[in-house]
């Protein structure tokens, strides 16, 4: 796990009790990052290193970090060479570096460097979980210029992960930091030209019906962190596709923990939602402007050729940088890292006890016996919110579409445990409705925000925002138009986790699932 330092954060962890009680060891180090010129080692996901300390070359190779939870994980290999240049004959030993070795024997060159004055620390926790704590200070060169590294990293020696999450929130929580996303190699391409990861989509998690309710709320809530994490840069570069992707990742948590909401305490659950709700309506706001910015204004323009709209695309595209700022500014700011370690932490130590259904008897306690009743729960909420859709306000449309949002995510997560066609046909009458409701609450945006703009300029933009409400009102009509056979369907539509996709009986909804003490 890395995180980025800010200035005057070193001293205050210097002489904090944690670090007090372990010995430091310093150490300067000048890497150079190796490549072809075609860069083939990074296209497969590889980067390659010489590290030079005093008299001492430590090669090393390592594959691209993925992120189930916030910790990345990868392979590394390492060797002491006794040269500045890479020395290929070791991938011998590796069939996965032996196979890259034909392309880039003779090709190497430098593409990187940094300099780092490494201060490291080991800490061992009272179970023999072993981390050891670096502090990283100085540069990465590249032929386009340098910039400053500080940084601190954890890193799981032996032991449980856990034990690690735990500290990591124990160090955040004495000096400012956030969560750093991208490696040194990949900040050096970036350096060097322009290259910066790309926003990532989910991946639906993979789960099984003999788990426990709290192993498959692990490895659904560790997918949609990992989700998170991976698009936390490109935000932060101000991608729109990545500021996208990290909203659907917090939607992603947020339905997780509702699904189980019943089977778990209720105080985190609704402190996890609180928090979670403030940062998803700072990201909601800056999605809104990017929508309004980059797709529902150039289309306006096409449909409705008014020369005034440039003004208010002008105004609009300031508003998106202000929007943009708060996001940036949330992503950086420390309640937003202790969020995500505090979620991490609880996730690894949450516990559900046994169910009862009725008080009765003791209810089948593995996912696929609860699975079941956890979706009737999320389908009836949404069955209750799309009754008369075409009478619904537009507040009431949007808790619609946030609810059908909760359950397509739901549904996918769990269709791997029932009938691969059934639970696809489910999936594209969801994703049917759900493309006409945001259709339709996009024009609601538009609306909205384009009224804000008139608040600042009534003089200016009256005409172009009146054409604006005029056309989007059409669009909204339309797209709810388009959806009221579907949505006909989808209230009446079978269940593909129900034994011959039946509605189920009273008796097995979860409204009657209660937690022993």
């Amino acid at each position: 796990m890395k995180f980025q330092l800010l200035p005057g954060s070193r001293p205050i962890l210097e002489k904090s009790a944690i670090f007090a009680k372990m010995r430091p060891d310093e150490r300067h180090q000048v890497t150079t990052y190796f490549d072809t010129p075609d860069r083939l080692l990074n296209r497969e996901k590889f980067s390659l290193r010489v590290r030079r300390e005093e008299d001492r070359r430590v090669q090393t190779v390592k594959s691209e970090s993925s992120h189930s939870g916030i910790a990345a994980d990868r392979s590394e290999w390492e060797w002491e060479i006794n040269q500045d240049e890479p020395d290929l004959s070791v991938f011998v030993k590796i069939a996965k570096l032996a196979a890259l070795r034909p392309g880039i024997e003779g090709r190497l060159e430098p593409a990187f460097v940094t300099h780092i004055d490494r201060t490291t620390r080991r800490f061992q926790s009272e179970d023999g979980t072993v981390i050891e704590i670096a502090i990283d200070e100085g540069d990465i060169a590249a032929s386009h210029g340098a910039e400053p590294v500080c940084e601190l990293e954890l890193e799981l020696k032996a032991g449980a992960v856990g034990p690690m999450y735990g500290l990591a929130a124990q160090i955040q929580s004495l000096a400012p930091m956030w969560l750093l996303t991208q490696s040194k190699a990949a900040r050096g391409w970036h350096l060097r030209d322009g290259t910066a990861d790309r926003a990532r989509k989910a991946v639906l998690p993979s789960l099984h019906r003999d788990l426990r309710p709290a192993d498959a709320l692990r490895v659904v809530l560790r997918e949609a962190l990992g989700h998170l994490i991976a698009n936390i840069g490109p935000t932060l570069r101000d991608d729109a596709e990545g500021l996208h992707q990290l909203r659907a990742a917090l939607r992603r948590i947020r339905a997780a923990i509702d699904l189980f909401k019943p089977l778990l305490d209720a105080p985190s659950v609704d402190d996890f939602s609180r928090r979670l709700g403030h940062v998803g309506r700072i990201l909601g706001l800056a999605r809104d402007w990017d929508v309004f910015c980059l797709e529902t204004l150039p289309c306006a323009t096409t449909a409705l050729p008014l020369s005034v709209f440039d003004g208010l695309a002008e105004a609009a595209s300031l508003e998106r940088l202000v929007a943009h700022a708060d996001v940036r500014a949330t992503l950086r700011d420390p309640p937003f890292t202790a969020l995500i370690l505090d979620l991490t932490k609880w996730l690894e130590t949450v516990v559900i006890p046994p169910v009862l259904v009725r008080g009765e008897k003791p209810a089948d306690d593995r996912l696929g016996g609860l699975a079941p009743a956890l979706l009737d729960r999320v389908q009836d909420k949404a069955i209750k919110r799309g009754r008369g859709f075409r009478h619904l306000s537009a507040e009431h449309l949007h808790d619609l579409r946030k609810a059908m949002k909760k359950l397509a995510f739901d549904g996918d997560c769990f269709s791997g445990l029932y009938d691969p066609a059934s639970a696809g046909t489910y999936h594209e009458l969801c994703g049917t409705v759900l493309k006409g409701l945001g259709n339709a609450n996009d024009a609601v945006a538009t609306q909205r925000l384009a009224k804000a703009l008139l608040r600042r300029n009534p003089a200016g933009f009256a005409s172009p925002v009146d054409a604006l409400s005029h056309w989007t009102n059409h669009r909204r009509h339309k797209a709810l138009d388009g959806i009221e056979r579907t949505m006909k369907r989808f209230l009446n539509a079978p269940r593909f986790w129900h034994p011959e996709h039946r509605p189920p009986s009273p008796s097995t909804k979860l409204g009657v699932i209660h937690l022993t003490d």
